[in-house]
């Protein structure tokens, strides 16, 4: 595992688990077994989870009752929180990890807690519980740090570390708050290089991309992307191969290159779905895949995409993915066909209003844009004016470079037709 030997290591644990199934079911058996489950869970996790991964977790659960082993269970439950949303199943992920922050409460571990938090984080972040996926990483992040556990371990070389630093920086930048976003992420870039934690980094370049992306910051972005493509490709690691590539392709898309944004976009979608990884995320590569096709003119494509985004998020409970989809659906719509005007518009504010219930100020932002861009298009000069003003004043304010400016274009063509 710590050479990211992922299939050997499969390998030698399922051997391991025969052995131990042609013994004698005593309690020290039990234990042994159960202590394997748990290590071969967090292997095929690397690996997204093939055939016979929820059967496994079943076992570990079963053997944890038996034993009346309540911080088995415990560790038990937090594997299965992490199972079923990267599976897309939000609300068994959520359920799974309050019984996890229940049972660690009772013992009052604190090593627990912090373990805890990485599937809490990402239960919450895709369900839309942003600002609590922010809370709970940070809280965790500092017990860590308070007692030195940087570099410590809990699965091959891939740190706590740097998992809660992920979904702490991708939870900030969501909201738009970009400069705690990246301090929290820098830091933990330079603790995964120290721990030696290449996977670790990998990660953590992938959430700088979300970063990038919401900034508009198109080579930050396509520079990060690439880094983690690198390290994900030499740890042999599936679970976020997929949506880099796919941030990869918006790097392209802010730079204006627009067919080599479709073919990494479609790149990424193409290996989350060979390999049945995080089910979860396809949702946002979909939506990122329309941005491409929108700006080549392919319009019925780019519906037929948002479409499958919307209706992915809907079904995992992503409410995350659901408003982004929401957004980019109605401006597919109002670009393929301006006598759609209404439901585009529709679309679009029910995506607008998810997203400013969730705080994502950024994700809010591009939402008027877009309407902004759909009344231009139609002739409502007004309208266009005051949601690409409201586009704007906050993508100024928090920095957004590709989106302030494309805000800014949209409104001096505005004037242009005036005069």
């Amino acid at each position: 595992m710590r050479s990211y030997a992922n299939w050997e290591a499969i390998s030698f644990y399922k051997e391991a688990i025969r052995v131990l199934d042609a013994q004698a079911e005593t309690e020290m058996n039990k234990r042994e077994k159960l202590q394997v489950c748990c290590s071969i869970i967090d292997t095929l996790m690397l690996v997204n989870y093939p055939e016979g991964s929820l059967e496994t977790l079943q076992e570990a659960e079963r053997l944890a009752w038996e034993l009346k082993d309540d911080r088995s269970l415990m560790a038990v439950y937090r594997r299965f929180s992490l199972y079923h949303s990267t599976k897309g199943d939000m609300a068994l992920g959520m359920e799974y990890s309050k019984k996890c922050f229940d049972a660690a409460e009772r013992i009052g571990d604190v090593d627990a807690v912090v373990m805890i938090a990485t599937s809490t984080c990402m239960a919450r972040f895709f369900a839309g519980d942003v600002l609590g996926a922010a809370a709970i990483s940070r809280r965790a992040l500092q017990l860590i740090e308070e007692r030195h556990g940087e570099y410590r371990s809990s699965i091959g070389r891939w740190t706590i570390h740097s998992q809660l630093s992920g979904w702490c920086g991708s939870a900030l930048a969501a909201m738009g708050e970009f400069e705690e976003a990246r301090a929290v992420l820098d830091k933990g870039l330079e603790r995964s290089f120290e721990a030696n934690d290449t996977f670790g980094a990998g990660w953590l370049e992938f959430f700088f991309c979300t970063l990038s992306f919401s900034e508009g910051n198109e080579n930050a972005l396509v520079n990060h992307a690439r880094r983690a493509i690198q390290c994900f490709e030499e740890t042999g690691v599936e679970i976020t191969l997929g949506s880099a590539w796919s941030y990869l392709g918006m790097g392209y898309f802010l730079l204006g290159e627009y067919e080599a944004a479709r073919h990494c976009a479609e790149k990424g979608i193409e290996l989350q779905r060979e390999t049945g990884v995080q089910q979860v995320s396809i949702p946002l590569c979909l939506t990122n895949l329309t941005l491409a096709l929108m700006a080549l003119g392919d319009h019925e494509s780019a519906i037929r995409s948002a479409t499958e985004a919307l209706k992915l998020s809907q079904k995992s409970k992503a409410k995350l993915w659901e408003g982004l989809a929401w957004t980019v659906l109605g401006r597919s719509v109002g670009g393929a066909d301006p006598a759609q005007i209404d439901i585009a518009e529709q679309h679009l504010r029910q995506g607008i209003s998810m997203t400013e219930e969730m705080k994502l100020r950024p994700w809010s932002a591009q939402g008027c844009l877009y309407l902004g861009e759909l009344f231009e298009l139609t002739d409502r000069r007004e309208e266009a004016i005051e949601n690409l003003k409201m586009a704007e004043t906050m993508s100024r304010e928090m920095g957004m470079g590709y989106w302030l400016d494309r805000s800014r274009e949209a409104l001096a063509r505005l004037d242009v037709r005036r005069q």
